[in-house]
C-alpha cells in the first residue's frame, strides 16, 4: 500500500498564515512608495513649469506675471496640504526676459523645495537644503 500524497490541513494553514504576514508587511511599504512617487512627480512638474515660463511669455507675445495662485492653477492638483510660495511675483517680458525670484514648494512635515529663477535668463537653480 502506497502512502497518501498531498498536504495536510496544518501545512496549508501555516502557508496561508505566512502569506498573510508577508502581505501585511509589504503592503504599507508599497503604499508609502506610491505616495513618495507622487510627491516627486509634483516637484518635478513644478520645476518643469518654472523652466517653461519664459517660453510661455515669448509664445504669448505679451508680458506675463505669475503669482503663487497662478502657478498653482497652471500646475493643477498638488498633494493634500502642499502649496506654492513666491518671494515676489515672477515677471517675464514679451521676449521671455525674467525678473527673477524664488519659488518654494511647501509640504507638511518636509523641508521646502526651493528654486531660484535668475534675472534676465530665467534659468532655474535648485537652492533646497540638502540633508
Amino acid at each position: 500500500m502506497t502512502p497518501a500524497r498531498g498536504f495536510t490541513l496544518l501545512e496549508l494553514l501555516v502557508v496561508l498564515v505566512l502569506v498573510g504576514v508577508v502581505t501585511g508587511l509589504v503592503a504599507p511599504l508599497a503604499a508609502n512608495s506610491l505616495a513618495a512617487a507622487r510627491e516627486r512627480a509634483a516637484a518635478a512638474e513644478l520645476r518643469a513649469l518654472i523652466d517653461g515660463l519664459p517660453v510661455r511669455a515669448f509664445a504669448a507675445g505679451t508680458p506675463q506675471t505669475y503669482d503663487a495662485a497662478a502657478l498653482g492653477r497652471l500646475l493643477g492638483d498638488l498633494p493634500a496640504g502642499w502649496s506654492v510660495q513666491l518671494d515676489a511675483p515672477l515677471k517675464y517680458s514679451l521676449s521671455g526676459v525674467a525678473s527673477g525670484g524664488e519659488v518654494s514648494l511647501l509640504a507638511p512635515g518636509r523641508a521646502p523645495l526651493r528654486w531660484r529663477v535668475l534675472p534676465v535668463s530665467g534659468e532655474v537653480n535648485d537652492v533646497s537644503a540638502r540633508p
